[in-house]
This record gives C-alpha cells, structure tokens and sequence, in this order.
C-alpha cells in the first residue's frame, strides 16, 4: 500500500504539472492514471489475495494484473463520462476536466483529430476563458466528431480485455464453512 500510496501520489504531481499543457502526449497520460488509478487498484487486489491466503505463483499475479487494467479501464471510462455523462446518472458534475484544464484521452484525441475551428473551440474551454460561457452541447459535438469518445472507449475495451485474459487460469475458491 504504501508502494501504491507514493506512485498516486507521483501521478497526481505529474497530473498538476500537466494542468492545461495542450501537446501532452497519451503516453504521458497513461503513466498518470497508471499512476493515480491502476496501481492502486492493483494494490488493492495484491492485499486481498495475501489476505485470503492465494498461492503467489499465479493468483496473485493474474489478479493483480486483473485489477490494474480494470483500473485502466475504469479511468479512461471514467474520463468518458466527463464528457458525455448524464450528471443526474453520474452522480458528479460533467465537464469537470475541462473546467480544471485537466487533459485526459478524449480531450488529447480531440485536440489531435479536431478541425482548426473546433480546436479553438476546446482550446478557449480549456484555457477557462468565461466558464459560465461553457456550451456543453458544441464540446460533447468536438469530441464525437473528432472520434474521440470511440478512440477512448475503444483503449477502455482493450484494458477490459486484457483485465479478463487475466483471470483465465485463475480457479474460484469457495470458503466452506465449518459450523
């Protein structure tokens, strides 16, 4: 945990460092939500295999990778929702990245993907010129039409893949009870 407590803490310094710098690579990206998310989850999943008492050959690792491409996934997936959530589904405002200059995969597929126009469109967003003059529906527009909400869910997918390739081989235990 604690592993995991100072690599969510780098990727929260490298996110704030980050804050509104429109040419971040996805590379950089993914090391910050690997970082702030994944790690954890897959710390989170390390512990509870130690805890049930899993033999380490191959449980442990299979369902530690499980949870770190989950966390993947649920990140970018996470990211998604920011974008195109229902904040009444949610239960979280929308549009918080952007409002924060947060880059994320949807705003770095769209500001890669996007016409001159529509990326003034983001860019203005993201630079938190009048925050109140934010137009939901033109941003949600940018990002489907860039591709970036297929491009993201599609990366979310092959993380949910790659989270499941790992339990394969992996036995279900169940605890019997002795009383």
């Amino acid at each position: 945990m604690a592993d995991a407590s100072t690599k969510l803490a780098e990727g929260q310094i490298l996110e704030a460092i980050n804050l509104g710098n429109l040419s971040l690579p996805e590379e950089t990206y993914l090391k910050i939500i690997e970082n702030k998310t994944a790690r954890f989850f897959a710390a989170c999943a390390l512990g509870a295999t130690i805890a049930a008492g899993a033999p380490p050959e191959n449980v442990r690792k299979n369902l530690t990778d499980f949870a770190y491409n989950l966390g993947m996934a649920f990140q970018i997936t996470d990211d998604i929702l920011d974008i195109v959530g229902d904040q009444k589904k949610i239960g979280k405002p929308v549009l918080t990245d952007i409002r924060h200059s947060a880059i994320t995969l949807p705003i770095i597929v769209a500001l890669r993907n996007a016409s001159s126009a529509k990326r003034k469109v983001l860019t203005d967003a993201l630079r938190g010129g009048a925050q109140d003059m934010i137009e939901p529906d033109l941003l949600r527009s940018v990002f489907i039409e860039t591709n970036a909400i297929d491009y993201s869910f599609d990366m979310a997918r092959k993380y949910t893949e790659k989270a499941m390739e790992s339990l394969r081989g992996v036995q279900a235990n169940r605890l019997t009870s002795t009383s």
